[in-house]
Parts: structure tokens; C-alpha cells; sequence
């Protein structure tokens, strides 16, 4: 049986790139491509199919600070494969910026698609675990094993434990909210950021969806015994401060 084809994401607004890069990839270098045009089609790709490599063109503008925040994302939710960012701009820094954000590498346009091809490679023979990709629900990223929060034990099958017995189930994004907390125990977590990493980069951050959700997840605790307010103190207009011994250090625990 042959060796199955690697899938690569391609995010570029221009049509003749696309339909070149398509040619090239798939009949030449022997890729499964799947070319989008925008934030929304990327994030609804990968909610349905795993990604074993990226190209992501830097567009100009409020779209390239938006392709960042969507990068950013990616990789708060724990998407390992690796990513290549293209850019026609010259500006003094976005190669910094996009390596920041999360890129394995970043090539200024013009390419050759050879260059490209081989630098895909390269990043895929570094050994990026595909197989090891965490569970999805609703396109997010669940944990691959329990984790403590505020007292509670946070399960991957989403269930909720707490000490005086309570077992509660979560949905994903209150899951997504926890871990988020969890993992920046004894430091701030930025309000966006969090919206970002559970709703996905093109997420409203004016919406008030968050607020909601943690409303909901305070008053469950509450009906534990465990008042969140010592480990989450709101800093206004900024986000959470979350408190060191929220969590075991963020740290996941391995499950019974």
C-alpha cells in the first residue's frame, strides 16, 4: 500500500498563486492541498480535517495582524504542525513578528515554489508528531489528560470532579476557559487572547459570550464549595489575574 498523502493547508488571497501552487503541489510534490482564501475558510478547515503542514501568506494591512492573532491561536490551542509564512512586504521586523507568533519559518516573496517545497520538508523531517494531535470537539483542542484548577480536577472526557464529590460535565469551552486559567497560573491572562483561543482567531472580542461562560462556571463551583474570586481576580478592560496556586503549576496530572 502506498504512503499516504501529507495535507497542507494554504491560506493566499491571490487566485493564480493558488491555482499554480495546487498544480505544483499536488502532481509534483505529491501533497493533499487545500487552498483558502481567507481566516474563516483556515479555521473551518482545520475543525474538520488534520493538517500536516501550513503556508500562510502575510497580507497587508488589518489582515496581516489578523493572520498573526489566528497563528497566535493556533498554537495557545496547541497545534504542533509546522508553518510557513510567505510575504511580499519588506517592512523591518514582520519576519520576527511571525516567528513570535508561532511560524517555523517565514520566506520573502518572490519564491520559487522548490524553495518552498524543500522548506516544507525540512520542517516536516523535524520530527512534528502528527499522530500525537490532541482530541477536538467543536474544533478546539481538548486536553490529552486531566488537570487540576481551583480544587477541581478537569477531565478529558470533560467531566468536572470536586472534593466534596460534585462531578459536573463541562462543554468545550468552558473546558477551553479552565485550561486557558490553568495554564497562566501566577500571571495575566489577556482577555483576547483567551477569546482567541477558544472561539477561534476571527472571534468577536467584543462579544460578551466569555463573560457568560465564566458566570455559568463560577456558579458552578460555587455549588461545590469553591469560590473562584481568590483565583481569578478580573483587571479591568485587561483580563484575569490568575492566582499562583490556582493550579499544580499548570502542570497536567496523568489519569486514573
Amino acid at each position: 500500500m502506498g504512503k499516504s498523502r501529507r495535507h497542507l493547508l494554504f491560506l493566499e488571497d491571490n487566485r493564480d498563486i493558488h491555482l499554480a501552487f495546487l498544480a505544483l503541489f499536488e502532481r509534483v510534490f505529491g501533497y493533499a492541498v487545500h487552498p483558502v482564501g481567507s481566516i474563516k475558510e483556515a479555521s473551518g478547515l482545520l475543525g474538520r480535517q488534520n493538517i500536516d503542514a501550513a503556508v500562510i501568506d502575510l497580507a497587508y494591512g488589518p489582515e496581516l495582524s489578523a493572520r498573526l492573532a489566528m497563528l497566535r491561536s493556533w498554537r495557545t490551542c496547541g497545534e504542533g504542525f509546522p508553518v510557513i509564512t510567505t510575504s511580499a512586504h519588506d517592512y523591518d521586523g514582520l519576519c520576527i513578528e511571525a516567528l513570535a507568533a508561532g511560524a517555523d519559518d517565514f520566506l520573502r516573496k518572490p519564491f520559487r515554489f522548490s524553495e518552498l517545497a524543500a522548506r516544507i520538508e525540512r520542517q516536516l523531517s523535524r520530527g512534528h508528531d502528527l499522530s500525537a494531535r490532541q482530541p477536538k470537539l467543536d474544533g478546539m483542542h481538548l486536553p490529552p489528560a486531566a488537570f487540576e484548577f481551583a480544587g477541581a480536577v478537569i477531565h478529558p472526557d470533560m467531566r468536572a470532579t470536586f472534593p466534596d464529590g460534585t462531578a459536573l460535565q463541562l462543554s468545550a469551552k468552558q473546558v477551553g476557559i479552565l485550561q486557558g486559567f490553568a495554564r497562566h497560573a501566577g500571571a495575566l491572562v489577556l482577555r483576547n487572547d483567551l477569546i482567541h483561543a477558544v472561539w477561534g482567531a476571527d472571534a468577536n472580542t467584543n462579544s460578551k459570550s466569555l463573560d457568560q461562560y465564566l458566570y455559568v462556571l463560577r456558579r458552578m463551583y460555587r455549588a461545590a464549595g469553591i469560590d473562584l474570586s481568590p483565583y481569578v481576580t478580573p483587571v479591568l478592560r485587561v483580563g484575569w489575574r490568575i492566582s499562583a496556586d490556582a493550579a499544580a503549576a499548570a502542570e497536567y496530572v496523568v489519569p486514573r
